[in-house]
């Protein structure tokens, strides 16, 4: 497959290897088809022969049980051949998914990526909402690779809150050595594939796995569960050899009856149930086998590969009771019933089941949360390597945000541009103007995002950024509501008030820092009124634990005797071409310093044929 070779080499590696595992799918498909012609084939050879072979003589009896044993033996070991292969062909057909889908977050070609779920009280924060966190074309959407609920949450809220300062070395450590690790982690990825839709956490998987014996938990009925079956089988056994008569034999074969229809209705019940959790176990040996096979090696890695193999071992035995739980169930007639008549099958499989969770309940869901710890990492060891060229931030004591070719990190490499930025220190602000659409939203965004993505231990789009730890606040996308009452001017006020408290509170707990993102405020009110409170909101930041930037059209707000000598002013600039006799715009969103010098909104209403207004 030839590759254009003005595209990124990961979106190359991608395409290459997802037409390499096509490759593989349309091999396995043809492998799997002769084998299914091959057990057909061996079927029908099956039933010729019982009707052809003649049935009279010994020779012919004995050569037509040989004969259909040997067909039996090869029908088996060509569907266990056809099942790996079947086993292959769908972890090929993952793989290129897989692939395709890591082309598309390269080429941010959002359609092409899932929109995984993440939980209600994280998507709709207003910080989540200002900065596009959450939903299509987001920072969510091209970062997470997770499946398991455990992983999108882990991702979520360390993008949204942050994860503890101390752990982003580890942190950072772990995604380095990962990005590389591209196979490991798309085969972690297949693991997992199919909890991806599960709105809720895992453990709601294994809930029918937890088989209430509360009426066998009295030590008599433990015993008689116990001595039972042996009382059966001994029985059994010396009635054969003629020592004892049958009804002994009998009336205990009763008697289990009665005990396994008075004590396990409901268990029964359980254990059907309990089959239906029997692809969520897999599922999860599936990944705790690929990460214990791994060759891992940063701290924060080998302590979660060390908790999978602590629940590899564990669960293998889980997946052994599901296992026997299904043979009951097994289309011969009466293969249930004298199991439980001769060994009390149900009752004993409900007592392993409780022991299982008795002894592994409490660690359960903290293997399940290493799981999706170890997705979050490797959601940003895809981000790092889909971007080798973005850094890792460096925390300082400082209180200002100084970063070199800063970016935007939803917009594609090619059409990305980059600035250096700076923010605070305290008792200054950022001013951005500018004309419409030349990118003032952009680089608040931009900085925003790049913030959280630090502060959870992830790579940054950008050469270089050092920043102090923040809190960050927004306030650049109130809507109002009919529903709720809230026109759009109180529900500004509302986020406002959000931005005030939070550096308020910092001030007042003489820790922490506030960063701070405004965006066109007050847009619900005349300007006269807009004016004196962005007024007064900014010189109420001026003073606190705060630093920010603002974006505005109103360049007064940059002349005021009480803020002037506090506002580091950049702007945007759009360039005016004539095309075709056509007034043309064209922006280059690169920051200038200074305050805007020219507007475009008349020309926007000649740029879309309203000139007549």
């Amino acid at each position: 497959m030839d590759s254009d070779p003005s595209e990124p080499p990961q979106l190359q590696e991608y395409r290459q290897r997802e037409a390499h595992f096509s490759g593989e799918i349309n091999r396995l498909e043809t492998t799997s088809r002769r084998y299914s012609n091959l057990r057909l084939a061996i079927f029908l050879i099956g039933i010729a022969s019982v009707v052809l072979i003649p049935k009279s003589g010994v020779f012919w009896i004995l050569s037509s049980a040989a004969f259909l044993l040997f067909l039996a033996v090869a029908f088996v070991a060509a569907a266990v051949r056809h099942q790996t292969v079947e086993d292959r062909l769908h972890e090929s057909r993952e793989m290129a998914r897989r692939n395709g889908e890591g082309a598309a977050r390269v080429a941010r070609d959002w359609k092409h990526l899932p929109n995984r779920l993440v939980p209600a009280e994280l998507a709709f924060k207003s910080l989540a909402v200002d900065l596009d966190m959450f939903g299509r074309a987001s920072l969510f959407q091209l970062v997470c690779t997770a499946n398991t609920w455990e992983g999108r949450n882990s991702l979520a809220q360390a993008l949204v809150d942050g994860i503890d300062p101390h752990s982003l070395e580890g942190r950072q450590a772990a995604i380095q050595e990962l990005a590389p690790k591209l196979e490991f982690r798309q085969l972690l990825e297949c693991a997992t594939v199919p909890l991806r839709d599960f709105a809720g956490p895992s453990d709601a998987l294994f809930t029918p796995l937890q088989v209430d014996s509360t009426r066998l938990r009295q030590r008599l009925r433990r015993w008689f569960c116990v001595a039972s079956p042996l009382g059966v089988i001994s029985l059994v056994a010396l009635n054969l050899a003629g020592l004892v008569p049958t009804w002994p034999c009998g009336m205990l074969i009763v008697l289990n009856f009665v005990a396994s229809l008075w004590w396990g209705r409901k268990i029964r019940k359980d254990l059907k149930s309990a089959i239906s959790a029997d692809q969520a176990v897999g599922h999860f040996i599936h990944a705790f086998r690929r990460v214990a096979a791994e060759s891992l090696s940063s701290p924060d890695l080998v302590i979660l590969q060390g908790l999978s193999k602590e629940a590899l071992n564990k669960m293998r035995r889980l997946e052994s009771l599901v296992s026997l739980s299904r043979l009951p169930s097994l289309p011969i007639p009466g293969f249930g019933l004298c199991l439980n008549l001769l060994l009390l099958w149900n009752l004993h499989l409900a007592m392993a089941f409780e022991k299982w969770w008795k002894e592994n309940g409490e660690n359960f869901s903290r293997w399940l949360r290493s799981v999706g710890n170890l997705e979050a990492i490797c959601s940003f060891a895809s981000l790092l390597h889909d971007n080798p060229k973005w850094c890792f931030p460096h925390f300082a004591t400082d209180d200002r945000i100084v970063a070199e070719g800063l970016g935007h990190p939803m917009i594609p490499e090619t059409m990305r541009i980059d600035n250096e930025v700076s923010v605070g220190p305290r008792g200054r602000i950022l001013m951005v103007t500018g004309s419409n659409m030349s990118g003032k939203t952009t680089l608040l965004r931009a900085i925003g995002i790049n913030v959280l993505l630090a502060k959870a231990g992830g790579p940054v789009c950008s050469e270089s950024l050092e920043l102090p730890w923040v809190q960050v606040v927004t306030s650049m996308r109130a809507t109002d509501s009919v529903t709720d009452g809230v026109s759009l001017f109180m529900a500004e006020l509302a986020s406002i008030k959000a931005v005030i408290a939070a550096a308020q509170r910092a001030t007042h707990e003489g820790a922490g820092l506030v960063l701070y993102l405004l965006d066109e405020v007050l847009l619900g009110t005349n300007i006269d009124e807009r004016q004196v409170i962005t007024r007064r909101l900014i010189q109420n930041l001026l003073h606190q634990r705060a630093i920010g930037a603002m974006s505005t059209h109103d360049l007064s707000l940059l002349h005021y005797a009480e803020l002037a000598s506090s506002c580091d002013k950049i702007h945007f600039r759009e360039t005016f071409v004539t095309s075709n006799g056509k007034l043309e715009m064209t922006f280059d969103y690169r920051i200038r310093a200074g305050e805007a010098e020219s507007r475009n909104a008349v020309a926007l209403l000649r740029h879309i044929d309203l000139e007549s207004l």
